[in-house]
């Protein structure tokens, strides 16, 4: 019969665990900011149907820390089309660090489909939105990924990121806040104005033909 046991690495890490949590809540806090203000800042060019939403569900801590947009009438637990801001640390539905155990700042959109998967020119679309990025902000700093699940449509995300590790070796001896709200802030305006940039045809904006591909109303 075995007892309880806990190794003494798992008992000293816990201030450090403590202190990570706080620094991801603060970084966190940034990137909230960082998106409210370019939501706020972008005026005419802000895409007017995002709403800004607080931290709810599997996007929220331990899991993410940050702010979310999504369509006026959805909250972030029922919306297919999420922008999201902040640190991911765990998985939360199909999005998770890009390393296991090394959360990353990160700006990006996540697209779920509701069934079926990718159609030639909606992958297309997806390409060419990521190539605007990349454009826009001058650094092919963005990447299209494809999370494939058994009984629904994929899960699309195009995203930015910086893992910590990133930030500290940027950071050097000084505090996070400015290279974590220089990278949150000049993220979120680029996807900002490229949501709100004409797609195809010129008929719809980019994020109007992105949320088509959920298959929501």
């Amino acid at each position: 019969m075995s007892g309880t046991r806990i190794d003494l690495a798992d008992i000293v890490v816990l201030p450090a665990f403590d202190r990570l949590q706080e620094g991801m809540r603060r970084l966190g806090a940034i990137a909230s900011k960082a998106l409210s203000e370019s939501l706020r800042s972008g005026g005419d060019v802000a895409p007017a149907k995002l709403q800004f939403r607080k931290p709810t569900g599997p996007l929220s801590p331990p899991a993410f820390f940050g702010g979310t947009l999504t369509p006026a009438a959805r909250t972030t637990t029922d919306s297919s089309l999420v922008f999201l801001c902040g640190v991911i640390a765990r998985q939360a539905y199909e999005l998770l660090p890009a390393n296991p155990g090394l959360p990353d700042l990160i700006v990006g959109l996540g697209i779920w489909k509701c069934e079926c998967g990718l159609e030639p020119e909606q992958r297309t679309l997806l390409e060419k939105f990521v190539r605007s990025l990349g454009d826009h902000l001058g650094s092919p700093d963005w990447h299209l990924t494809i999370h494939e699940r058994d009984a629904y449509g994929p899960v699309i995300e195009v995203s930015s990121r910086l893992s910590l590790m990133g930030v500290y070796h940027l950071a050097k001896d000084d505090d996070w806040d400015d290279v974590a709200s220089d990278f949150f802030h000049q993220r979120c305006e680029t996807m900002l104005a490229m949501l709100t940039s004409l797609a195809g045809d010129g008929a719809v904006t980019m994020q109007t033909a992105l949320h088509a591909l959920t298959g929501e109303d």
